[in-house]
């Protein structure tokens, strides 16, 4: 189940052992190679920063200000990542 994956996930790629997760929107879309794209976005949203204890097929990870992002050009799928964040952030002002 996706809500069980998104803790799953958060553990296995960061350490981080995530509790209050919700489900924020779900994309679905057909790719450009008509395969289709099923994406659960979920927000979380702790009290404090926990430290990030990435795996080892992650190379870097760190926490970020949502107002000093890269350049679209800088992030994957031509800042598809900045405009998702905007979507979530929009939610809860």
């Amino acid at each position: 189940h996706p809500d069980d994956a998104v803790v799953r996930i958060a553990k296995e790629q960061t350490g981080i052992d995530i509790k209050d997760t919700r489900l924020d929107h779900i994309e679905s879309f057909t790719g450009g190679d008509g395969s289709w794209h099923l994406i659960f976005h979920y927000a979380c949203f702790p009290d404090k920063l926990p430290e990030i204890n990435p795996s080892s097929d992650i190379l870097t990870s760190s926490w970020f200000a949502v107002n000093a992002l890269p350049s679209d050009e800088e992030i994957a799928h031509h800042g598809w990542a900045k405009y998702i964040l905007g979507v979530i952030m929009e939610k809860i002002r």
